[in-house]
């Protein structure tokens, strides 16, 4: 038990109080003259000596008091457990058989996935991010919980780093497969300005926008924004699809410089550096080229933008090739799990102490009726 407040332990020099009132007691006495008595000769009378009367009493008040400077000091006492095992295994690890599992009666069998759920309960289908689920279980058990941790050869969905966590950890390879990670590409945050002179070039980026909304209810389509050559997409915009010819306009140029991605039809003119290969056909031609600019990025057609010269403009998979092109897809990140067995020295987590101020608030509460009860019952001589 530990005191947040050990400073109101000066309270009980209190407890002195309720002793002096029971010393300073007096029975109550009625003085009756006799007539014989007046020619007694006067003697000193004895000394008298402490007497404490009600001595359950007393002790009740001092015990009272003693209580109450408990609760002042606020009283904390460490979670405290039993050791346990926890036997984890990660979604998609066969579990081995009983043979190969440690024998104690006490080993608690759970998955590694949110919420530790029992290894009773069906394996979640998804993918989970382990290295997190590892350092979340490590906070939360006591410390002398053991763990062991059941992975596939190859874990999907690592952040990249090894943890390292408060205790030391089984690290078992068994047999299994994770399951690939189920994403869905985000709807790119798109712009559009059309070419007054080539305007069959916006019917295939329309197109593509419609098939991207595709999932939402009707109320929440919507068709892509178009912007005039001269102005500046809004804010929110981080996408740019500039199909007129000519030279881009320098507003343009400092747009993608702050962190844009413009894409350019093939008869745009800008100032062209190394560019890198980003789309090709099946015959080998290049569709698509993209370079660096500032913190942004410039994208540009290599290909007519029509449907006769360019037929992937028309093939059924183009929204989905385009929306991959123009957004920033996560990749789930695969490892071998014999090189991420987590390592020691974290700092170890203290638990949260229990307080004890309730149960003291109680204890102050039934001494305090016995008190009264005890001072005010009837035949008392003298209230003390």
């Amino acid at each position: 038990m530990n005191f947040l407040l050990p400073s109101a332990f000066l309270a009980l020099l209190a407890l002195a109080l309720p002793v002096l009132i029971h010393l300073s007691r007096r029975s109550q006495q009625q003085r009756t003259d006799f007539a014989a008595l007046r020619w007694l000769q006067a003697r000193f009378r004895p000394r008298r000596q402490p007497i404490v009367q009600e001595w359950l009493l007393l002790l009740i008040r001092l015990l009272l008091l003693s209580v109450l400077v408990l609760f002042l000091a606020i009283p904390v006492r460490q979670q405290t457990s039993a050791q346990e095992h926890w036997l984890l295994a990660v979604p998609g690890a066969v579990w081995p058989s009983d043979a190969e599992l440690p024998s104690e009666k006490s080993v608690s069998r759970h998955w590694l996935a949110p919420g530790f759920p029992p290894a009773e309960r069906p394996a979640p289908s998804t993918t989970v991010p382990v290295a997190s689920l590892l350092r979340e279980l490590d906070a939360k058990l006591p410390a002398g919980t053991r763990l062991t941790i059941l992975v596939p050869e190859k874990l999907r969905g690592w952040d990249a780093e090894q943890p390292r966590l408060q205790r030391p950890v089984r690290w078992q390879i068994v047999k299994g497969q994770m399951a690939a990670p189920a994403s869905r590409l985000e709807i790119p945050s798109m712009v559009l300005t059309p070419d007054p002179a080539s305007p069959e070039r916006v019917r295939y980026f329309r197109a593509a926008y419609r098939v991207w909304q595709a999932h939402l209810p009707d109320a929440q389509q919507r068709d892509v924004p178009l912007v005039a050559a001269d102005a500046t997409p809004q804010a929110s915009a981080r996408i740019w699809v500039y199909l007129s010819s000519g030279k881009i306009p320098e507003a343009a140029r400092r747009w993608v410089q702050g962190g844009g991605t413009l894409m350019l039809a093939p008869d745009a003119v800008f100032d062209a550096g190394e560019s890198d290969v980003l789309w090709r056909a099946e015959d080998g031609s290049i569709l698509l080229v993209q370079q660096a600019v500032g913190k942004g990025r410039i994208l540009q057609w290599r290909q007519p933008l029509n449907g006769t010269q360019t037929p992937q403009l028309l093939d059924a998979a183009f929204p989905e090739r385009l929306q991959a092109v123009l957004t920033t897809s996560p990749q789930p990140d695969a490892t071998l799990a014999s090189m991420q067995q987590p390592r020691t020295g974290a700092a170890p987590v203290v638990p949260d102490p229990q307080p004890l101020q309730p149960w003291l608030m109680l204890a102050v509460a039934l001494l305090f009726v016995a008190e009264r009860v005890l001072a005010t019952r009837p035949g008392r001589s003298l209230p003390a």
